[in-house]
């Protein structure tokens, strides 16, 4: 469903107003998703996407106009740079967000939980922050696209905004 489309565009922008309470109150949700099939994304700088988004790593913010138009024609310009930063971006939402980090959270916690002493348990508990905080990302090894398709017709590249029922508020 959702995932499908998103794998159909080439840049995910999510543009927020910052500082606005509504704005600022919204999740990383449509950051993991693009990542997740490998679409890079540009975001306002809110809070949740300053913590989530490592800037012209994992994906990029945008906090003025000239931010915007630069790093989308940037991005429009290069295959090789969307590809770069929608590989690390996918890499880093499976780990923060997928099934192997909860697992071994909660492998690390129980461990940190049955220890003998308190002081013993907290400090397991803090190895735990400072480990999940030192793995950033899954490895990916090095591998070649045998095959690809694309559904793009003859477009350089596509863009997609992930608004529902909001067009009223993406200006030109």
């Amino acid at each position: 469903g959702l995932l499908y489309e998103y794998a159909r565009f080439d840049i995910n922008i999510v543009p927020l107003e910052v500082g606005n309470d509504f704005c600022e109150a919204k999740s990383e949700l449509k950051f993991f998703e693009a990542a997740l099939v490998g679409v890079p994304t540009i975001a306002s700088p809110t809070g949740t996407f300053r913590e989530s988004i490592e800037h012209g790593v994992t994906g990029f913010l945008a906090r003025t106009g000239d931010d915007w138009r630069r790093l989308l024609h940037e991005l429009s310009e290069s295959r090789e740079l969307r590809k770069q930063v929608g590989e690390h971006a996918r890499n880093v939402a499976i780990w923060r967000y997928g099934p192997e980090r909860r697992a071994f959270t909660i492998r690390r916690l129980s461990e940190g939980l049955n220890a003998d002493k308190p002081l013993q348990a907290a400090a397991s508990i803090t190895g735990l922050q400072d480990e999940l905080q030192a793995r950033s990302a899954v490895s990916v090894p090095k591998y070649e696209v045998v095959f690809e398709q694309g559904q793009r017709g003859n477009s350089r590249v596509s863009v997609i905004i992930p608004v529902f029922n909001y067009m009223h508020f993406v200006t030109d």
